[in-house]
């Protein structure tokens, strides 16, 4: 069987706190959850990949990563063995709905040594306090770059022409699209394909290269490239269609940015000021969209918030990469504790455990 994996965030810092999206796309579709519990530094992540990979060749596998340390997974789904595991813990807290049932607890912080760890006491508070204060920091300069975000964009829905905009999604659909269409509503998941990362902000673009048809909207002003993925994603769902939608991080998660359709292996994607994507597909240029003369009205603000947008979002980066610096060390003193052979007997039973699942499609 050929390997199918994607890979996603799991969620991402908006203006009220954490927009975990996992929750809401594994609720009531018949899982068995792995809950792990623990610490930095006690496992949760290596554990996650080698499950992962252990079950890459029997099926479907998506990767769910953290926002805040993209080389870090925050969960794993098995999709053909109906089960997923994720880190349970703060910012993205999960408890069991079902305990024992629907879920289990995985306690890895069973295997630290306490009494190693106490040596360590003073550090590990002040790295997690240091830790705690960027993230602040970090979510402070995050709203201020949504403000202006909003106001690029804002500004460039007064220039843009939308009766243009929706007659050529009507287009745009009906090329990609063709005649499919399936009676009822379709049904849309969220999934978080790109986000506010240390590294900048960072697109998952090879989850989109498993798509045949990959479309990429340049819009140096947001505006056109979000309404037009909410347009197409609307005529997709109304033609019964499927789809994958993925949220702006810059927009507090309010607005689309990407679009997949998984069934008809489309994949809309926005390259905007702050995604900057670097992958291939067919590219179509927004500008056209917008009037001159409308812009020229505006450009001081656009000027101005465009100037804020890259100086906050610099900011933020920085001050993200901070924050990872500090939980590092933080983790360090976890991982001095750890029995990590221990840790590697519960992945070997999750394994057993996930493979021997009566219920998973085969």
């Amino acid at each position: 069987m050929q390997k199918h994996t994607e890979h996603y965030f799991l969620g991402t810092r908006i203006t009220g706190g954490f927009d975990n999206l996992f929750r809401e796309e594994i609720s009531d579709k018949g899982f068995q959850g792995y809950l792990l519990k623990g610490g930095p530094g006690t496992g949760k992540s290596s554990l996650m990949k080698r499950i992962g990979k252990a079950f890459e060749d029997s099926g479907r596998v998506t990767y769910y990563h953290c926002s805040s340390d993209p080389e870090s997974l925050d969960a794993v789904v098995l999709w053909d063995k109906r089960a997923y595991i994720c880190d349970a813990t703060a910012p993205h807290v999960m408890d069991c709905r079902y305990p024992g049932v629907t879920e289990r607890i995985v306690d890895l912080g069973r295997f630290w040594d306490e009494g190693v760890l106490g040596a360590f006491s003073a550090d590990v508070i002040s790295a997690a306090d240091r830790n705690l204060a960027l993230q602040r920091a970090a979510g402070r300069i995050q709203q201020s770059l949504t403000v202006s975000c909003k106001a690029v964009s804002d500004a460039a829905s007064e220039c843009c022409n939308e009766k243009k905009l929706k007659a050529f999604s009507k287009r745009l659909a009906a090329r990609l699209m063709g005649g499919a269409s399936f009676g009822e509503k379709g049904t849309a998941v969220r999934r978080q394909l790109t986000a506010l990362t240390e590294y900048g902000c960072m697109t998952f673009e090879n989850t989109a290269e498993g798509f045949e048809n990959v479309i990429v909207l340049s819009d140096s002003r947001f505006y056109a490239a979000n309404r037009l993925c909410e347009l197409l994603e609307a005529e997709a769902l109304s033609r019964g269609l499927d789809v994958i939608s993925c949220p702006s991080a810059a927009f507090d998660n309010a607005r689309t940015e990407h679009v997949l359709i998984p069934s008809l292996g489309i994949a809309v994607l926005s390259d905007t000021p702050l995604t900057l994507l670097s992958g291939g597909g067919t590219r179509i240029d927004l500008d056209g969209f917008y009037d001159r003369r409308l812009l020229e009205e505006n450009r001081d603000i656009l000027t101005l918030e465009k100037r804020l947008i890259n100086e906050r979002s610099e900011r933020l980066y920085e001050t993200m990469s901070a924050a990872k610096a500090v939980h590092d060390e933080l983790e360090k003193y976890y991982i001095k504790a750890m029995d990590f052979k221990g840790v590697g007997g519960v992945c070997e039973e999750l394994e057993k455990r996930i493979g021997d699942n009566k219920k998973a499609k085969s």
